[in-house]
């Protein structure tokens, strides 16, 4: 993994917040973005998969800053959401070089949805308590 992000999401309001980056220069943490309806939209958010993309050529579509992330030369991607009783608290997402992940890596990755889950459930109880709910 040579990024690793984590998401949270306030669907009825369609924003989303990058709220952990490991690479606060490449990928800072600027505070609320819309969420545009796509492909991944409806894995993730709708269908409550995980995106999986071997190459850049998979996530031209769906995110709009594919040609920063290539120019990182990334392209390789994993969104895992996390949900605790049908709610969505955010997404932690994984982003490496072209064929660094594969469906193999999603099954490798699928007992940690728990642990992503109990953290996301941990992060929003803590920020709520201090900033203000983002339901």
């Amino acid at each position: 993994m040579t990024l690793f992000t984590c998401s949270r999401f306030d669907l009825d309001a369609g924003q989303a917040e990058r709220i952990y980056t490991s690479d606060e220069l490449a990928y800072p943490l600027t505070g609320l973005k819309d969420i545009v309806p796509n492909r991944w939209t409806k894995t993730v958010l709708d269908g409550r998969d995980p995106f999986l993309s071997e190459t850049v050529e998979g996530l031209r579509d769906v995110f709009p800053d594919h040609e920063k992330i290539e120019d990182l030369g990334l392209g390789a991607a994993i969104n895992i959401p996390a949900f605790v009783n049908g709610k969505l608290l955010g997404t932690a997402n994984l982003l490496a070089p072209d064929h660094a992940y594969s469906s193999k890596t999603l099954e490798q990755l699928a007992p940690l949805s728990i642990c992503l889950s109990v953290t996301f459930l941990a992060y929003t109880f803590n920020t709520s308590r201090v900033a203000g709910e983002f339901t």
